[in-house]
Parts: C-alpha cells; structure tokens; sequence
C-alpha cells in the first residue's frame, strides 16, 4: 500500500476567513470571494439545484 498525502478541508479555511479583532473578541468573517460562493450555494438550495456532485 502506498501512502498519499491527504489535504484536510480546514487547510484551505485560512484562505476564506478573516479574524478581526474587536476589543477583547476575535471574530471572523469570510472573504468576499467565500462569501460569494456561500450565497451562491444557498441560492442554488432554495430553488432546489443543489445536488450532492454540484460544484
């Protein structure tokens, strides 16, 4: 058996999330880029688009 690298999900999170500091809070938003691709993705639920292999 030969080993493969394997990329975990939450690598590519630093990418999409910005942590803002407000006073004594970290807080997190997501970059313009993910937030688009996130209401794009709820868009294509509500109207019943989204499939298991959409992209």
């Amino acid at each position: 058996m030969t080993p493969q690298l394997m990329i975990q999900p939450s690598a590519f999170m630093h990418k999409g999330i910005q942590i803002v500091q407000a006073s004594d809070f970290a807080l997190f938003r997501f970059t313009p880029q993910l937030q688009a691709r996130s209401d794009e993705l709820i868009a294509r639920q509500q109207a019943d688009l989204l499939t298991p292999d959409a992209d």
